[in-house]
């Protein structure tokens, strides 16, 4: 009797790129499976940054995956696409920052005050202050000025 291969002996080559379309919203218009399950784990809509007709953010890394975030104006009908590309390991190290602080800089960089950012994520002032203080560490920014600067180079 032969044993069929479960998903413990198959080979895994790592993460792949994937692209996903979405509502103004965030919701998903179009995803892979794969797509989906990391959607599911991640709020991604921070990174969406305002009017859809306006430019996204690209090269932010969340959760080992740079994102590229492109506004798509179709016939009045807005979405974004957004394309997550695997970060080599060493590359994220140097940038890395967890989903909530990455949540946080992009409330930060469209312009939300402290206690905006607490409101919108359900946390508290100064957990929104610590997330900033890490990030501005980890962007060796120490303004708001220059962590937009910083988020757009990425």
């Amino acid at each position: 009797m032969t044993s069929r291969p479960t998903s413990q002996s198959r080979t895994s080559v790592g993460p792949a790129a994937f692209e996903v379309v979405l509502s103004p919203t965030g919701d998903v218009l179009a995803a892979s499976p794969e797509a989906r399950v990391f959607l599911a784990e991640t709020d991604i809509r921070p990174l969406l940054g305002g009017e859809p007709a306006s430019s996204g953010s690209d090269g932010l890394v969340a959760d080992g995956y740079s994102v590229a975030v492109s506004a798509v104006q179709d016939h009045d009908n807005p979405c974004y696409i957004v394309r997550f590309t695997p970060v080599a390991k060493s590359q994220n190290a140097a940038i890395a920052l967890t989903r909530r602080q990455l949540q946080v800089a992009q409330l930060a960089k469209l312009g939300y005050r402290i206690d905006d950012i607490a409101r919108e994520l359900r946390c508290a002032a100064t957990t929104v202050r610590t997330h900033l203080r890490v990030v501005y560490e980890r962007l060796s920014v120490s303004n708001r000025v220059e962590l937009v600067r910083a988020l757009d180079k990425r």
